[in-house]
């Protein structure tokens, strides 16, 4: 499901205050993760493959490395909605105010699907605001191509029954991104057949 020709630096997308401390939510492409630096920070990386390793016992040689973020790996596949229980958000909340990180990076290979899928559903299930809001927020601050396919939103209009009560629409007018793409796509190729003819 990667849609190219993005390319996404660890950016600010929305803050909160939790436990009475603010907190700032990011996202980044996979490869660009390793240049988020700051402190008491976290990332949750929704791929398969860590950017470090404890494998080797290497914690003495952490220090003198780049990458210096505790790290969540969530593995999900690209495409789909996440492999997690609805009461995940908020035990993710609670984990980020018990180890005290104030900036928490969230991280797919694109930056789009999966990254813009759990941003959205932080944002309902921390700070309340309805699915669509959360979507449109993500799409305007973060990027037009993240939550990419139609299940993505749908998961978080079900995030945002499940956390705030809000009924889900039988019929969602929000679209993946890949979706509003070929729309598109198709539709200016519907233009180009009337100018031919």
């Amino acid at each position: 499901m990667i849609q190219n020709s993005c390319e996404h630096k660890p950016k600010e997308v929305f803050r909160c205050v939790l436990d009475g401390i603010e907190r700032i939510f990011y996202a980044s492409d996979y490869d660009n993760t390793v240049s988020f630096d700051k402190p008491q920070c976290l990332v949750l990386n929704l791929t398969k493959e860590p950017h470090k390793t404890n494998v080797y016992d290497i914690d003495k040689l952490m220090v003198h490395m780049h990458i210096m973020f505790d790290e969540v790996v969530l593995g999900w596949r690209d495409g789909d909605i996440p492999p997690v229980l609805s009461s995940f958000w908020h035990a993710f909340e609670k984990y980020i105010e018990y180890n005290f990180y104030l900036d928490i990076c969230l991280n797919c290979v694109a930056s789009h699907g999966r990254t813009g899928t759990a941003l959205a559903s932080l944002m309902v299930a921390i700070k309340g605001v309805t699915a669509e809001e959360a979507i449109n927020h993500i799409r305007k601050v973060h990027c037009s191509k993240a939550i990419e396919t139609d299940s993505q939103v749908r998961y978080i209009f079900e995030m945002d029954n499940y956390y705030n009560n809000r009924q889900v629409p039988d019929e969602i007018d929000i679209r993946g991104s890949i979706m509003l793409d070929l729309i598109s796509k198709y539709e200016l190729l519907g233009e180009e057949d009337e100018i031919e003819e």
